[in-house]
């Protein structure tokens, strides 16, 4: 590898999703190649991938590199799925290879083993005492109690024991990168990873997140034994961290509030639009006839809980009973489809709403609608408002924590209504439909607006950050 340019390595989940997966690869395509050297590392496989790197970037997935490592320690035996303190231990007895020639490892191997000694002996006691007490002998208790044990120590080895093999293969992975290599893990289970391995080799890492954590986690993991461990993990893995980057001030609040990240650092660095990619794809024609003399309103966004897509049906119905001339185009896919396929057509909405799926380029609807809804939960930035001003659409938005506001500079370049307000919602829909002048107005000033995140301009704050770590000497020896 070329040893006058920086390495940087991206980490994240998977090679392509939502939009976390299009920032790495915005910045990834637009970072100064004569500087730095990008790498890709994701750490699930993929059946399909609608997207393609640059040949030249390198791209590794820890999955087959996990995978090949434990092909070759089983040798002539069938790899068995195993879950809890067994893939843990699994996971320390692999781990004994690297440790005879890590000093530190071996101590954490050591104390880790002697650990688990001490803890299959409680449950191998708790098991047999079990089985030999009799239901006559009045020891409700003692087996509850045994359980609850039992219970509590599979709470606190399961996510570790999840993360080991893992933290392995990028262990594996990295070590192909040179020791000054800046990481930039991508969201919490990279995050996470990433400092695990700290156990092996130290290297500098920025934790880049894109949501609202106590929102995220508390959906990621509804169990609330399971989140406390995965919560103390994050945190201390955000700790860690030379630096962590999120795009909006309300997300660096809430690692402050929630997991004591001090704000001092926190970067705030927007998520990328790529402007010129954009513009010509909205030119496209799109394989749907738009219905004539009606006013389009367009939303992109998953169909889940989270996005709030029945907050859209809410407000069209009530939109219907003042306006007839106006139809809803929904772009995205999820598992609330059949859900909204059904409301729609109890409240005879099929007129005006459209659900047509996920779509790989919606930037020729944004160019044909008036405005764009969207009624989220919550959003830690809202790229698709800045997409949405940069084709032309007006965004309409719930007022929700915390991107909406900071992207239209409290309503200055769009409509703000407060959340889970479908007449609100409904009202400004209205507005804009019979609204020429604030139509006028906001659609002059949207692209504007919209160019302030164009990937170039972000890319150069990346790069600075980069250039600030190593010239500060923050890379970790």
């Amino acid at each position: 590898m070329i040893q006058d340019k920086q390495q940087i390595v991206f980490i994240q989940r998977a090679l392509w999703g939502g939009g976390a997966e299009k920032v790495v690869y915005d910045i990834v395509h637009s970072i100064d190649r004569e500087r730095f050297e990008p790498i890709v590392v994701h750490l699930f496989q993929q059946e399909v991938v609608p997207i393609s790197y640059d040949p030249s970037i390198p791209v590794y997935c820890v999955e087959q590199a996990v995978k090949s490592l434990m092909l070759k320690s089983t040798t002539h035996r069938e790899t068995v799925a195993v879950s809890g303190a067994s893939q843990m231990v699994q996971a320390i007895q692999f781990l004994r290879g690297y440790a005879k020639a890590k000093k530190a490892l071996h101590y954490l191997y050591l104390q880790m083993c002697q650990a688990f000694r001490s803890l299959g002996l409680i449950v191998r006691n708790l098991s047999r005492q079990k089985e030999i007490l009799s239901p006559t002998n009045d020891c409700t208790s003692e087996s509850s109690n045994s359980m609850d044990i039992c219970s509590e120590i599979n709470r606190i080895v399961q996510p570790i024991g999840d993360i080991l093999p893992q933290t392995i293969g990028l262990h594996r992975i990295l070590s192909l990168c040179r020791e000054d290599a800046i990481l930039v893990p991508v969201m919490e289970e990279s995050t996470v990873r990433v400092w695990f391995k700290q156990i092996f080799k130290r290297h500098t890492y920025i934790a880049s997140l894109h949501s609202i954590e106590s929102f995220n986690l508390s959906i990621m993991y509804p169990d609330l034994q399971r989140r406390s461990v995965e919560e103390w993990l994050f945190a201390n893995a955000c700790g860690e961290a030379a630096f962590v980057i999120t795009p909006s001030y309300g997300c660096r609040d809430d690692l402050s509030n929630n997991y004591g990240i001090s704000p001092d650092n926190v970067r705030i660095i927007s998520n990328p639009v790529n402007c010129k990619a954009i513009l010509q794809k909205s030119l496209e024609a799109p394989p749907f006839e738009f219905p004539r003399r009606k006013t389009i309103f367009v939303q992109v966004a998953r169909l889940d809980r989270d996005k709030n897509p029945g907050l859209l049906v809410d407000a069209v119905h009530l939109l219907k009973a003042q306006y007839e001339d106006f139809v809803v185009i929904c772009l995205g896919k999820g598992a609330m489809s059949n859900t909204l396929c059904s409301e729609i057509s109890d409240r005879d909405l099929q007129g005006h709403i459209i659900l047509l799926g996920e779509i790989q380029n919606p930037y020729p609807y944004m160019a044909a609608a008036r405005a764009l809804i969207l009624t989220s939960h919550v959003e830690s930035f809202g790229l698709v408002l800045v997409e949405a001003m940069l084709c032309g659409a007006i965004p309409i938005s719930v007022d929700c924590p915390c991107g909406p506001r900071e992207i239209l500079d409290n309503g200055q370049y769009g409509l703000l209504v407060p959340p889970d307000d479908p007449q609100a919602l409904a009202d400004a829909m209205l507005r804009i439909a019979n609204d020429d002048v604030l139509y006028d107005e906001l659609r002059t000033k949207g692209p504007a607006r919209a160019q302030q995140y164009d990937v170039t301009k972000v890319t150069r704050e990346w790069e600075c950050l980069f250039d600030d770590i190593k010239n500060k000497g923050a890379l970790m020896r």
